[in-house]
Order: structure tokens, then sequence, then C-alpha cells
């Protein structure tokens, strides 16, 4: 007699696939227990001195629990109707006062090596529409690596399904048309703050204009690793700096004009591609940026003057606007607070009336008395392995303080 099920054996934490047997020992019976986690492996003798007790009250959930003297075995998951057929067993194999109340093979755990269930997969790779919207298709908790490429547009029941897999470290979402996501779809796909596991993600392809800003704010913050190149958008998503742990960034092949000022927050990114885009500058920051690689070529002319100031920003009073906005940025407690205030179109535009200072850092208005000048960019003055520049300048910020 077997049960194949999701097992655990106390004080074990985590429940493993397995099989328990019954069957004749020397004298009476025997109940073995075989995982592919070799410590939770048993041989275990039925009597009344050494089972305890059985809790099956919850069998019809396929949950059930044999006590022994010194350990517990816990059946967490299994087929309802064959866990009680096997408990059925079990309990005649403990009342039978040596009477044998069914035929039981004799066994040794050597017996059954090849009966072992299959493991369930840890990845899994969708490529065919047919495949992915097919009924019988499920998505393992297991999975710790899972790609998609369907051209999805929208976020049903199946999508949900994968959004809930805990375990999963790395996603792939490449080739769909998530331009054409509608509001209510990307308020579902905010359910991506639930993958507290995932590490990288990758949504390449999509014909992406732009990343809503609550679905920034829902992705998981142990995210290091996103890939959103070769898309439509126009500019790199500001709230992204809410991503404390990211250190690779993939945003080449799209269409973005310029870098939000507060990139230099991005304390840990190694890791930067900004190819193929129309930036006309790149912030003087990135000098002190410590990036391992970087690409930044295929970019537009800074059409500006070399190395002079702007005379006409130089006599600009900053605009209400802008002093409001800053005033903000350099108080990242008043910022937090006014998130849950302002309209999504205030919060957005707060990134792009200040600049970064690239002596102190600090956020001064874009207007007003900060000197701009522009200069050629050299790749010796950044600190990492592999940069390509390409035909881009720095863009060189002072406010009045420095």
């Amino acid at each position: 007699m077997k049960l194949d099920c999701l097992l655990l054996i106390a004080p074990a934490k985590k429940p493993v696939q397995g099989t328990i047997f019954i069957g004749n020992a020397t004298k009476g019976y025997k109940l073995v227990v075989k995982t592919r986690n070799k410590g939770q492996n048993r041989e275990l003798l039925l009597n009344k001195e050494n089972v305890k007790g059985i809790i099956d009250k919850f069998s019809g959930a396929g949950k059930a629990t044999i006590m022994f003297q010194n350990l517990n075995v816990l059946i967490s998951e299994a087929q309802p109707e064959k866990l009680r057929q096997f408990m059925a067993v079990l309990k005649q194999c403990l009342s039978s006062n040596g009477e044998k109340p069914v035929s039981l093979p004799r066994l040794h755990t050597s017996d059954f090596k090849e009966n072992l269930p299959p493991p369930k997969p840890k990845k899994m790779e969708i490529l065919e529409r047919n495949e992915y919207f097919s009924s019988s298709l499920q998505f393992p908790q297991t999975l710790h690596d899972l790609r998609i490429s369907v051209q999805l547009k929208k976020v049903g029941s199946k999508e949900i399904a994968w959004l809930g897999l805990k375990n999963l470290t790395r996603l792939n979402l490449d080739g769909n048309l998530f331009c054409l996501l509608k509001r209510e779809d990307w308020r579902k796909f905010e359910k991506i703050s639930r993958l507290e596991n995932l590490q990288e993600l990758y949504m390449r392809e999509n014909q992406l204009r732009f990343l809503p800003e609550p679905f920034i704010e829902a992705l998981p913050k142990n995210l290091f690793h996103l890939d959103i190149s070769e898309n439509e958008l126009s500019y790199i998503p500001p709230k992204l700096v809410r991503l404390v742990k990211l250190r690779y960034l993939n945003v080449s092949s799209n269409q973005i004009e310029c870098i939000p000022e507060n990139f230099h927050l991005h304390k840990s990114l190694s890791h930067l591609f900004i190819s193929n885009n129309r930036l006309r500058y790149i912030p003087n920051f990135f000098r002190r940026f410590r990036l391992m690689q970087s690409d930044f070529s295929a970019n537009s002319i800074y059409p500006g003057v070399k190395n002079v100031p702007d005379e006409n920003r130089l006599n600009l009073v900053p605009t209400l606007y802008d002093l409001a906005s800053t005033t903000l940025l350099n108080n990242r407690a008043w910022l937090e607070v006014a998130n849950g205030i302002l309209p999504v179109l205030v919060k957005h535009n707060i990134f792009y009336s200040a600049l970064t200072c690239s002596t102190c850092l600090k956020f001064v208005p874009s207007s007003g008395l900060n000197q701009i000048t522009s200069k050629p960019l050299d790749p010796a003055s950044f600190s990492n392995i592999t940069t390509r520049i390409g035909c881009v300048e720095a863009r060189v910020v002072k406010c009045c303080n420095c």
C-alpha cells in the first residue's frame, strides 16, 4: 500500500514531495517514508507502542498526521480518496494484534527508488498561444524562472495565477503587447507586488510608451535587474529610485530624451545601458557613479554652445512651481507625504522642474540663477570598466551656492 503526497517530518519546517508505504516487517508491519530529501527518509514500526495517535479528521481535504514516539509525519497534500484508503489500512495494521488484515509486501527502501513522483518544475517557458490558453496549463508554486511570450494584451485570471508565485525570482515577459493594456489591466498587474522574491524582470519588445506610476510603485523592492529595452518609452520613470537594490538597468532602443534629475539617488546601480535613444546630454553627476559597465552610444548631440553659460537662464527668476518642486525633492519625508495627495501629472512633472547641482548634488530650480554649461564627455572620467559614450555631451549644473 503506498501514498504519493506532500509531507513533512517534524521538526522540519518545509514540506517535500514523497511517498509513504505500508508493508510487512519481520514482526508485524512497518511504515516507510521516502522523499528526495534523504534526511527525511524513515522506516518506522507500526505497533501500539510506537504510534501515539492518528489525526485524520481532515482527510477529506487531503491532510492527516501520524504521531510516533519520537517524531510526527504530517501529510499536507494528498488525493482525499487515496488518503482515506491509506489511513484505513494503517488503522487495520495497528488493531490487528498480529493478524494481517491485508496481504502486504515485505518492503525495503531500495525496492521503490523509482516510485517517487516526478519533481515539480522550477523553470517554465511558454512561447505558443495555444499552450498558454490551454485549460490544462498550471503554474506550480515551485517555479523560480518563468518566461511568457505569447503577445499578451490583457490581464485576466490566468495572469493572476502566475502573479501569485511567491518563489518566483525571474520573470521574462518579452514579446507581448502590453502597450494595449487598459487601465483596469494595469491595476490587476499591480499584483506583481506579491512576488516578494522577484529579482529579475524583463519587459522588452512590448511597444510600451509609458509605465504607470502605480505599477512602478508595486514592483518588489528586492528587484535588482530590470530590462525595459526595445520599447517606445519617452522617459525613464522617476519612481524607479524606490528600487534601492537595483543594480542592472537596460533602457536601450527607446525614445528617451532626458535622464530624470533624481537619477543620482540610484546608489547601488552598477550596470546602465541607455544606447540608441534621443539623449541630448548626460547629467554631470554620472561621473560620481561607480558603474562597472555602461553604454550611452547612438544618441543625439547636445545643440547648445560648449563651455559657455546660458545667459538667458542667468537672469530668470525661479517660478513658484520650480521652487516648490525642489523643496519637496530635497526633503524626502515631505515628498512621501505629497505622493499621497498630489495628482499623478503633478507628481510626474515635479521631477522635471528641477536640476541636480553637479557639485553638491542638491536639487535646484530648472529656472533661475543656475549656471548651465555643456562640454564633451570624457570616458576616462567614468570610474567603470566598460563605457561606450558615443556623441553625447555632459551637462554641468552649478547652483548659486557653488
